[in-house]
């Protein structure tokens, strides 16, 4: 309710300064119409600052568009920029709007400038030898969207090295470097600030980030000093382009001014973006866009944000490492864990020794009957090299999570490891399995990496079993696993899987006379070896959060790799930051608290 308050205080504010004063009238920008300006820019001039520019340019280009168009409106008249507390700076409909309506248009002419299109098109004027030079490196680096990406991001700094510049009044209120303006993305964070993420998932991909950024960075310019482009500026640009550009199957590579002020809804977003092809071209790097739309998709009340999605389904992690937020309760979070068999669960695991092939088929016919999801066995862990993906930019793309295979399946010398961190942000890994796939010899323990979703997250399930050996079946059983690498798999889920795993030959049989029921405790063995799996994992992620920030050494389990240690002082340090209070500190928290989340379910489902 504070925050709906604050909202219509704001409203009220802006709406008594009035429509007719300001810099928007005949007089005002160069290109401005002789009309009243709307609620919408004179909300813009409102937040003060760098803004004030903006909204006299943003106004200029919008009602030129409206003029040459016939008085068209560009801008919805309920639509209005406020300040929204934790989220910055938002669109909010100051009555309401009905599904269906156009809220916002941003005309060509306004963004083109700031179009991917546009910078590699004046680099190749300007700078034709860096460009090949930028397209050899990113292939060289297994990322061959990096050369695209840098050109835009060298596109922002040049922009705003230039006050004069076409895009520089709207470039100007991007949010600044390194944690000096919020928000911020993690790339950009202090060490200290960095350090808050142990524990998590998160850590390592932001580690990785910034290695890999930093790598193109001296790969691109030299290591002896960046050739005029720092580092920092440089991965602020870069930043910048992927968190604020807009991308995708409906939409020009670009940045879209005003747009990019409406706020994440995810799956419950009320407005959606689209932009109309003018020339269709050879391939999508040649299609000509027009105007980009921001349609209201569902009818929204007076005093409600407009909302568009960042990715229906982007967990926190996605989230905070992308756009540099993260949303308490988000029912898409996902947490990689690994599950380690020894004892009793990896005797079961090897039950084949004792009862040959035909416990295998038993496993994969009761996967198959119930539509439960395959697992993979992983022996060893290696890091991939941390790449970026243009999917990153823009769209709506929830990205991948483990892969599930049935493990007594035949395995190739080396896949295709489409792990979550990899299929956002990183190139498909190549691992090489040590041992046999059937039976684990050469190592001491089996482990499977899986992506746990969060507890209120539904997981469909097969409305009736279905004879194993039928079509259906198989399809059933593909579909979860497709569920389950794409959003994650439920504990319940999780553990059904886990006690088909470790089927002994001595399990009852189920309902119908023939396979175990997995949904239901088995034989008494199999059961606690299931559970104890479980409990292993999620007691030692939860410790390992814990550990991570406080003062000695700690491992960051979900990405396998030692962390440095902490003296007392640095663990202070990294505590006090967590009590800051700031926007990115309280994502910090949201972030934390779900894993924690995810983790306490898991172990609950463990006893």
């Amino acid at each position: 309710m504070r925050a709906r308050r604050t909202l219509a205080t704001t409203l009220a504010r802006v709406s008594r300064r009035g429509l007719h004063g300001g810099p928007f009238g005949a007089a005002g920008a160069a290109g401005a119409v002789d009309e009243p300006p709307t609620e919408f820019f004179e909300s813009i001039r409102a937040l003060g600052g760098e803004h004030e520019r903006f909204a006299e340019w943003l106004h200029a280009r919008v009602s030129a568009d409206e003029t040459a168009r016939g008085g068209r409106r560009n801008v919805h008249p309920a639509v209005t920029a406020a300040r929204v507390p934790g989220m910055g700076v938002g669109l909010v409909a100051r009555r309401p709007v009905r599904a269906g309506e156009i809220v916002l248009r941003i005309p060509r002419d306004a963004y083109a400038p700031l179009s991917a299109t546009h910078a590699l098109a004046a680099a190749k004027a300007k700078a034709p030898a860096f460009v090949d030079h930028a397209a050899k490196v990113a292939a060289s680096m297994g990322a061959p969207e990096l050369a695209t990406h840098a050109a835009l991001a060298l596109h922002v700094l040049f922009e705003l090295g230039d006050p004069r510049s076409e895009g520089f009044a709207y470039l100007a209120t991007l949010p600044g470097l390194a944690g000096k303006a919020s928000p911020s993305v993690p790339l950009l964070w202090t060490p200290t600030q960095v350090a808050t993420l142990r524990g998590t998932p998160t850590h390592g991909r932001v580690l990785r980030r910034a290695k890999f950024v930093s790598d193109a960075h001296a790969a691109l310019f030299g290591s002896g000093g960046g050739g005029g482009v720092p580092l920092e500026k440089f991965a602020w640009a870069l930043s910048s382009v992927l968190s604020r550009a807009a991308s995708g199957d409906r939409m020009p590579y670009a940045f879209l001014p005003g747009v990019d002020l409406l706020n994440h809804g995810g799956v419950d977003a009320n407005c959606e973006l689209s932009a109309v092809k003018l020339a269709p071209g050879g391939n999508e790097e040649n299609v000509t866009w027009g105007d980009v739309e921001v349609t209201c998709v569902k009818d929204t009340p007076a005093g409600e944000q407009l909302t568009i999605s960042y990715g229906d389904e982007s967990d926190n992690c996605r989230l905070l490492r992308l756009y540099g937020f993260a949303t308490r309760g988000n029912v898409h979070d996902r947490r990689t864990i690994e599950l380690r068999l020894t004892g009793d669960a990896l005797d079961a695991w090897r039950a084949p020794r004792r009862w040959g092939p035909g416990i295998d088929a038993a496993r994969r016919a009761i996967l198959r009957l119930h539509g439960l999801p395959r697992l993979t066995a992983e022996f060893e862990h290696v890091d991939a090299g941390a790449g970026l993906d243009d999917r990153e930019v823009g769209g709506s793309n929830p990205g991948g999570a483990a892969v599930f295979r049935d493990p007594t399946l035949p395995r190739p010398e080396t896949i295709d490891d489409d792990e979550e961190e990899e299929e956002e942000e990183e190139e498909p890994s190549r691992r090489r399995a040590s041992g046999k796939e059937g039976e684990g010899e050469g190592t001491d323990a089996v482990r499977w990496r899986c992506v746990v979703a969060h507890p209120s997250k539904p997981f469909p399930t097969v409305a009736r079993a279905a004879d194993s050996s039928t079509p259906a079946a198989h399809a059933a059983s593909d579909a979860a696993t497709v569920l389950a690498a794409t959003y994650g798999v439920p504990p319940s889920v999780l553990l059904a899987s886990l006690r088909v795993h470790l089927l002994t030959g001595f399990e009852p049989a189920g309902p119908d006379g023939a396979e175990p029921d997995p949904r239901r405790p088995i034989s008494e063995r199999n059961e606690a070896a299931a559970r104890a799996v479980l409990g292993e994992a999620s007691e030692r992620a939860l410790r390992g959060m814990n550990a991570a920030l406080r003062p000695g050494a700690g491992v960051d389990d979900a990405a396998g790799f030692e962390l440095d240690e902490l003296d007392a002082e640095r663990a202070g340090a990294i505590q006090k930051e967590l009590k800051s209070g700031e926007d990115w500190c309280a994502s910090v928290m949201n972030l934390r608290r779900g894993q924690e989340e995810i983790l306490e379910e898991l172990l609950r489902h463990s006893r």
